[in-house]
């Protein structure tokens, strides 16, 4: 999902955040959109600083970089992709 804003989401993580979405969406659809763009607006951050954030050691000895965002915890990886460019 968006790669052309800077980002791509595993599918696992894609399919996270509808399920959230559903489960909010039963009671409360308004509030299911704002909990949904309130994740996502933090994922779009993550790009210019993708170092932002915290390890948790007791979770995962990779070095994997976690996000709270209202009640979820936000995992990501940092993968940057260089290009070079040959005259």
């Amino acid at each position: 999902m968006n790669a052309e804003r800077g980002f791509k989401l595993h599918p696992g993580a894609a399919s996270d955040i509808t399920s959230i979405w559903e489960f909010i969406a039963t009671d409360n659809p308004l509030a299911a959109k704002r909990v949904r763009e309130d994740i996502l607006d933090a994922i779009r951050r993550l790009v210019p600083f993708p170092h932002q954030g915290h390890q948790r050691r007791d979770l995962t000895s990779r070095p994997v970089r976690f996000q709270t965002v209202r009640n979820y915890l936000i995992p990501w990886l940092v993968f940057v992709q260089r290009f070079v460019q040959r005259g």
